[in-house]
C-alpha cells in the first residue's frame, strides 16, 4: 500500500468530509470524483474519523439486484461485511461492484 503525502491526505479528508456533508451515496460520490467506490472505503479507513465513518458507512442502500442492505460498515478487518437476512456476506476490498452485485442476487435468489 502507497503512502500518501501530506497534500494528498488533506485531499482525501475534504472529499471524505464533502461526501459526509453530502449525504449521498458512496457509489454517487466515487462517480463524481472517478474512483471506485471501494477507494473511497479504503481512504475513510485509513484516514478517516470514527465520526465520518459513522456519518458514511452505516447507510441503507439497495443494490441493483435488488437487495436491501441495512447496514454496511468498514472496520479494521480485511473485508467488508453486508448482513442479508440471515446471510452473512463477506466481500474483499479488491471486489467490484459487478462481483458483489452477482453474489447478492445469487443470495436473494435462495
Amino acid at each position: 500500500m502507497a503512502k500518501h503525502t501530506p497534500a494528498r491526505i488533506a485531499e482525501i479528508r475534504e472529499h471524505l468530509s464533502k461526501l459526509a456533508a453530502r449525504r449521498i451515496a458512496v457509489a454517487d460520490y466515487a462517480r463524481e470524483i472517478d474512483v471506485a467506490d471501494w477507494t473511497i472505503y479504503s481512504w475513510l479507513k485509513q484516514h478517516g474519523t470514527d465520526a465520518l465513518a459513522e456519518q458514511v458507512a452505516p447507510r441503507a442502500a439497495r443494490s441493483a439486484a435488488g437487495v436491501d442492505l441495512v447496514e454496511v460498515r468498514v472496520g479494521s478487518g480485511s473485508c467488508i461485511e453486508i448482513q442479508v437476512g440471515d446471510v452473512t456476506v463477506r466481500v474483499p476490498p479488491a471486489s467490484t461492484a459487478d462481483d458483489v452485485g452477482a453474489v447478492l442476487e445469487a443470495v436473494n435468489s435462495c
